[in-house]
Formats: structure tokens, sequence, C-alpha cells
């Protein structure tokens, strides 16, 4: 290979570096923000930045939860406009039960330019969820644009069944039966 060959192709892969550190994806950032192990409750915040170039519309935790489950969702309470209108609802998403989705649709977050105009600030809103006998576990929460209905996922924990006692009883003892195992073997 040539050496002008080799300082054009690193002058592109530098390029290409710099560019991708610069840019920041144009879709609202979603976080959770806290999880009560009292109450099962879970903050979620998502972030609309001034690069944002289209508005949300739509929430979406997926949880692994059975339809049956009590349940109680709130907010979002944003740094702008305080309770906005935002509606919920529960529904099934494939595969079928016992996966839960829990939505917060209708509230119209404006893209990030009119932001910057209107407000000065990015949005940013706490979604509460009250999701009874769950814990955190790993995930899919979903934000979905408000002109083209693109859906942008993001891992991150949502609610999750609590093993039921027999289940952790039955771990408990194969857990305690491999470290017994496993301590003879040292010997």
């Amino acid at each position: 290979m040539s050496r002008f060959f080799r300082v054009v192709v690193l002058g592109a892969v530098l390029g290409l570096i710099a560019c991708s550190g610069g840019y920041t994806a144009p879709y609202p950032t979603v976080q959770l923000l806290s999880y009560d192990p009292v109450t099962y409750t879970y903050e979620y915040e998502v972030r609309q930045d001034f690069d944002g170039v289209d508005g949300f519309g739509q929430f979406e935790v997926d949880a692994y939860t059975v339809q049956a489950d009590p349940y109680s969702m709130s907010g979002p309470v944003s740094n702008i406009n305080g309770n906005e209108a935002w509606w919920t609802t529960r529904t099934t998403w494939s595969p079928p039960d016992p996966y839960v989705a829990y939505v917060w649709y209708g509230g119209n977050v404006p893209p990030g330019f009119v932001l910057e105009q209107a407000y000065g600030v990015p949005w940013i809103g706490v979604f509460t969820l009250t999701v009874p006998n769950t814990q955190p576990v790993p995930g899919m929460v979903i934000v979905t644009m408000a002109t083209d209905g693109y859906k942008h996922a993001v891992n991150e924990d949502v609610p999750g069944a609590v093993p039921e006692p027999s289940g952790l009883a039955a771990l408990g003892t194969m857990l305690a039966g491999a470290a017994a195992k496993l301590r003879r073997r040292k010997r």
C-alpha cells in the first residue's frame, strides 16, 4: 500500500471518529431515575434536548408483569409545564401475556428548536409507575416520535415479577448445594 493511500485512509478514519464523537442522537434520552423497593415505584426521566429533530408524543415501558397486576401511573412532571395532559393506558405487547406495556401518550413534547426558542431549556419529564411485587429487570422502554411515528427503543430496567416463595426456596437450596460442592472440591 502506498504511503499516500495510507495517509488518506488514516485521515478518513480520524475524520469519522471526530464526527461520531460530536454527534448526539436526535431522540429523547431515557433512564430509570429511581426505584423504591418499599412502594415498588419506578421513576423514569425522559429528556428532549435542543438537538431533538422531532417532538415526541408517547412513552412506553415494556414490563414483564401480568395484565391482572394492580398498578398506578402518573406524570410526567416536567420542568416546563409541570403536570401536563398525558393519557395513560396498559396493554399487552408481543409476545403476548405476561408481557405488559405501560403507556403515556398525547403529551406532544415539541422539537428541540421550539424548546430552545420558546423556553430556553430542554424538556425534562419524570414518569412515575407503581407495580406492586415487582423488581427492576433488564428490559426496553420506547419513545415515539410525534410526526413520523418512529419508535426509538432504549435498553433500561423495567418492572419484572418477583419469583414466588417456593421458587426462591428451590433456588436457595440449589445455591446452598452448589456452595457445599465447591467447598468439598477445594479440599
